[in-house]
């Protein structure tokens, strides 16, 4: 029987084209899913939209990677790569994309043609706000910034709080530097001075103790680094050479004075 299913299997695999299995192939990883595999049909309808293929685009990118990112960390690379203009201004796309992008999958009731609500996403909400239930929660504009950071693993330790290859402090931590373990951070990708410890709901702060990075960017930290590395490799090929060459001299002095030392004997000899 197993032999069998081996051999239909051959078949099959024979009587498909690299071709073909390319395209299945292509197919799986642009949608992720077995579905999209079923028919041209299927792959009609599980056709992404640009906005499906940015957000996909950011999660292979930023999101499923070794460095273990969070959404939000993919979501504000996203914004940065694909929607920030030349001068890094986002202002244009968020009005843009709330005030005249046309929605296409808005189910309609009466009362919102009756109000001449428009397709787009703030005639939406607004409209959504006068309804009965719609009610808001006000928030502090910095624990809304807190909770929209990024967040990553930190490190207690004799050295500091490590988060990103960054070590931080702050007064009445000793203790739980020197237990040492690990804990949540948010941290923002933009400005490296100060990380927050989030524990039981609260932000509290910590402040960079290498004070050569205050106000830069973690990528621009990471392109320092990344620099340093490679002219110390750079520079310790030097010095190994340097070495080489100065235990050289000194052998070279050595059997000098040990010729010279054995010419002078000979001669008292005589």
């Amino acid at each position: 029987m197993v032999q069998i299913l081996w051999r239909l299997l051959l078949i099959i695999l024979i009587a498909i084209s690299k071709q073909t299995i390319r395209q299945y192939l292509c197919l799986y990883l642009a949608f992720q899913t077995v579905t999209a595999l079923a028919s041209v049909s299927a792959v009609r309808c599980n056709e992404l939209t640009k906005e499906h293929k940015l957000m996909r685009w950011a999660l292979n990118k930023y999101f499923y990677t070794s460095r273990e990112n969070s959404l939000r960390t993919a979501y504000l690379y996203l914004l940065k790569e694909k929607y920030l203009d030349k001068d890094g201004v986002l202002l244009r796309c968020i009005v843009h994309y709330n005030c005249k992008r046309k929605l296409t999958s808005v189910s309609y009731t009466s009362d919102m043609l009756a109000n001449q609500v428009k397709p787009y996403p703030n005639e939406l909400w607004n409209y959504g706000k006068t309804l009965p239930g719609a009610n808001l929660i006000s928030v502090d504009s910095e624990k809304l910034r807190m909770n929209l950071l990024p967040r990553t693993t930190g490190t207690f330790s004799r050295k500091g709080l490590t988060v990103n290859g960054l070590r931080y402090k702050r007064d009445g931590y000793t203790e739980r530097f020197l237990k040492g373990g690990s804990c949540v951070v948010s941290y923002d990708p933009d400005n490296v001075s100060t990380v927050w410890l989030v524990e039981g709901g609260k932000y509290v702060e910590f402040e960079l103790i290498e004070s050569r990075f205050t106000s830069k960017s973690l990528e621009e930290v990471i392109n320092i680094q990344h620099q340093v590395k490679e002219l110390t490799a750079i520079n310790e090929d030097e010095q190994l050479q340097s070495e080489i060459d100065l235990q050289q001299h000194i052998t070279a002095i050595g059997e000098t004075a040990k010729h010279l030392q054995m010419t002078v004997k000979v001669s008292d000899d005589v």
